[in-house]
């Protein structure tokens, strides 16, 4: 906890721009943005000239309202990033798994990376992401291509 106060900021969506709210210590602060990334820093402007704190020592939370229907596309949209992201960690991980028993089997990287369908570079990137050493390619002085 840092002691100082937080602010709770509401953002809504209305005619091209973000108008920002804030109760500050009872008074409703208001500002404007064109973007949402740049609502934090409105947002802590206006509240800094009300308090007379050109320094901000306050934090604000950001509240994002949005209708129902964006509300829906955006959590879907999260949740399939995820799972994307969840997706490419088990084939990073697969890939490694792979690539190192093919290199430990003496097949060269340019042959791991047609049988895994990825270029001999990437092959690279899955045997050193995890510190490999190539123990095979040490002993036999060259990549077996």
């Amino acid at each position: 906890m840092t002691g100082r106060p937080v602010y709770v900021v509401t953002a809504l969506r209305k005619k091209g721009h973000w108008n920002l709210s804030a109760n500050v210590d009872g008074v409703m602060v208001r500002a404007r943005s064109k973007r949402l990334d740049q609502a934090r820093d409105a947002a802590r402007k206006a509240i800094s000239r009300l308090l007379a704190d050109p320094d901000g020592v306050f934090e604000t939370d950001l509240e994002i309202h949005v209708p129902d229907d964006m509300r829906e596309q955006i959590d879907e949209s999260r949740r399939a990033m995820r799972e994307a992201s969840t997706a490419r960690a088990r084939a990073a991980s697969r890939g490694h798994a792979a690539a190192v028993s093919l290199r430990q089997k003496g097949l060269g990287r340019r042959d791991i990376g047609v049988l895994l369908g990825v270029s001999p570079r990437t092959v690279s990137d899955l045997l050193a992401r995890y510190r490999i050493v190539d123990e095979i390619e040490l002993a036999s002085g060259g990549d077996q291509e």
